[in-house]
């Protein structure tokens, strides 16, 4: 898992739904410093309950935010 890929897509998708990052750290019950650290990239391992509920709050797969799909659940393609 590339953990480059999940931070930009939580990155694309949160300012795409115009969340702040301390919203989005609540919503996905980790600290705002934890959320950036997702983000940058810098952990390669994140907890998988975070992975889905951010999957479902955004309306995409797994997948998608780990980097194993281009598309989203739907089939729609998003820019990488």
């Amino acid at each position: 898992m590339n953990g480059i890929v999940l931070g930009q897509r939580l990155r694309l998708l949160r300012q795409r739904e115009g969340m702040s990052q301390a919203d989005l750290a609540r919503a996905l019950k980790i600290t705002s410093n934890g959320l950036n650290l997702l983000e940058l990239g810098k952990i390669d391992d994140p907890h998988i309950s975070r992975v889905v509920r951010a999957a479902s709050l955004f309306r995409v797969s797994a997948d998608y935010l780990l980097g194993l799909a281009e598309t989203k659940a739907s089939g729609e393609h998003l820019p990488s």
